[in-house]
């Protein structure tokens, strides 16, 4: 990879090198998590450009476009990129000659879970079993623990899970200035700070601003190229992540579960539970509004695909699964009144009691957005 290009330094970047540095240097390895299309490309072209030359000898294994089906493949793209001094018939001899620590890079971790790559996973774990001067630092933009399932059979790769979150908005100041400069651009301090808090810490979407604003000598939020970022950016959130950011403000449950752990690290969430980035939230509802809202399966009642049942009360639970099931259909009192008391249901009839436990039924729901 020709690294040889200029990249803006952010104060996130530093803290976050010197770290996987640190980390390498004791002889770990590093799995890096981005945000969803995050600048994480540039991010590792920046640190191999930066570290090449030193302790560490980065090599990239490009695990889209390579196959490696073979052990003697996949040793012979590493014995070649090697340094010619270096370089033997195999492998381990080539390893022998070689006085740095080799890091493989992998700048696409999502790709090693595709189905063609299930043997590099193997190559990859067990050459850092064998060989303690070979590392790896590889970087995904997806919620790693969706494969907690392989963490454990290649877990060399995940001995350090280390997060990479958006910027915040100073170091986005540094970057659309850099794209002012880039771009011989004189933005209005005004615009320009609409634009840096709008792009909420996405250097993606601060590209796309800067650019209209090229093209037009306008802009805001609804600017058809900002707004077509949105979009792609809401499509690229899984429906359990999509359903977390777009009820914040209403709903508490998701805490616990890995997807809201991701986005809060990764950024997407800020520190006061609120969204990042402003101007997703109609783009993340659009994407929703196709799936089927509430169910119940088994005795379990699932919100989007998200179990929610700890969060009714018995009571509520019997109306809401009584509403379920008759779907488009008028339900008397009575009928609520039995799902409410099955057991003597005239002595226990309250029409008070009923209008209270449909009352908190709808609450309830209105509070899971």
């Amino acid at each position: 990879v020709n690294t040889s290009r200029s990249f803006v330094t952010t104060k996130q970047f530093t803290e976050a090198s010197a770290k996987w540095n640190s980390i390498l240097s004791s002889g770990e390895n590093i799995c890096l998590v981005f945000p969803h299309l995050s600048d994480h490309k540039s991010r590792l072209y920046q640190w191999i450009q930066i570290t090449e030359s030193k302790k560490f000898f980065p090599i990239q294994i490009d695990a889209v476009e390579v196959n490696f089906d073979e052990k003697e493949v996949f040793e012979k793209y590493i014995i070649n990129q090697l340094p010619e001094s270096s370089q033997s018939k195999t492998l381990n001899d080539s390893l022998k000659k070689f006085n740095r620590q080799l890091v493989l890079v992998i700048i696409e971790g999502e790709s090693l879970f595709a189905d063609k790559n299930y043997k590099l996973l193997f190559f990859i774990q067990n050459l850092l079993v064998l060989n303690n001067n070979v590392l790896s630092l590889i970087a995904f933009e997806e919620n790693v623990y969706q494969h907690a399932s392989l963490m454990h059979t290649y877990d060399k790769l995940f001995q350090n899970i280390l997060y990479y979150s958006l910027y915040e908005d100073s170091e986005m100041a540094i970057f659309v200035e850099h794209l002012c400069k880039s771009w011989s651009l004189k933005i209005p301090a005004k615009t320009k700070q609409q634009l840096i808090t709008s792009s909420g810490g996405s250097f993606w979407l601060a590209i796309e601003a800067c650019r209209d604003y090229r093209d037009t000598k306008t802009w805001n939020a609804n600017t058809s190229g900002f707004r077509r970022r949105l979009e792609i950016l809401a499509k690229s959130f899984s429906d359990k992540e999509a359903i977390i950011l777009a009820s914040l403000s209403r709903s508490k449950l998701h805490k616990n579960i890995d997807e809201y752990n991701y986005l809060k690290n990764t950024g997407f969430i800020t520190k006061g539970d609120k969204l990042r980035i402003p101007f997703l939230d109609p783009f993340l509802r659009m994407q929703l509004q196709p799936m089927e809202t509430l169910e119940i399966k088994k005795d379990q009642v699932f919100l989007r695909g998200t179990i929610v049942t700890h969060a009714f009360s018995p009571t509520e639970y019997s109306v809401l699964n009584l509403f379920i099931s008759k779907p488009n259909n008028s339900i008397s009192r009575d009928e609520i009144a039995t799902a409410i008391w099955p057991n003597n249901t005239e002595e226990h009839y309250s029409t008070w009691a009923i209008d209270q436990a449909i009352k908190r039924l709808r609450d309830r729901l209105v509070s899971l957005g």
